[in-house]
């Protein structure tokens, strides 16, 4: 009750975690995301006024979420999702790069297996594709490189905000980050996930208001 409704009217949908790809019916691929930004961001934004439902591998209380396992599931629910209108694509997730065939039965143990690996399509460059109209946010990690490159890598991919960091030796499944969040400028950022991402949706607003 006492938030600024600085995004009343607004529906965002939001993605977040990681996604979970079967090898067999024991073993999986994933990844070090917690999903920590990604759920402050939806409560963030939730607080200030916004109709907001999460796509994620986890459980929270108060908002509306849709439970999603692997990356192919994710894309075929924020697909279908954004086609009830949306204002607002926030994709924090760590939606996994690469799948794999999932073996029927357990892979025995003791013995070398090899994995053939296929890559997944990138899911905002989809939404891109089919509502070049929609408020994109996305994230961009990458791991031993300069603040400068990480930047322009950044400044590269066309949405309307990206937010950017190098996970080398933090950022992934920590309660704190370092962000640069970059639109028509860049921001830098440090401290918990739950402030970062007030910084994220100041950012949002701002924007959107230009």
């Amino acid at each position: 009750m006492l938030s600024k409704k600085d995004l009343v009217g607004k529906k965002i949908l939001v993605t977040s975690g990681a996604t979970v790809e079967s090898i067999d019916p024991i073993r999986i691929l994933t990844n070090r995301s917690s999903g920590r930004t990604g759920r402050a961001i939806a409560f963030e934004a939730y607080r200030r006024g916004a109709q907001v439902t999460i796509v994620h591998n986890y459980d929270v209380k108060g908002l509306s979420q849709i439970k999603i396992e692997s990356a192919g599931d994710m894309i075929d629910v924020v697909l279908e999702e954004l086609a009830k209108g949306y204002d607002i694509f926030v994709n924090s997730a760590a939606i996994s790069d690469f799948t794999v065939n999932r073996a029927p039965a357990k892979i025995k143990s003791g013995n070398d297996a090899i994995l053939a690996l296929r890559t997944v399509p990138k899911l905002t460059k989809l939404v891109q594709e089919r509502y070049p109209n929609l408020f994109i946010v996305c994230f961009k990690a990458e791991t031993n490189t300069t603040n400068d490159e990480l930047i322009k890598c950044a400044q590269s991919i066309d949405v309307d905000i990206v937010v950017a960091n190098d996970v080398t030796s933090g950022g992934m499944g920590t309660e704190d980050n370092e962000i640069f969040i970059i639109n028509q400028g860049v921001e830098r950022y440090c401290g918990k996930k739950e402030v970062l991402a007030a910084k994220i949706v100041d950012a949002i607003v701002k924007t959107l208001n230009k």
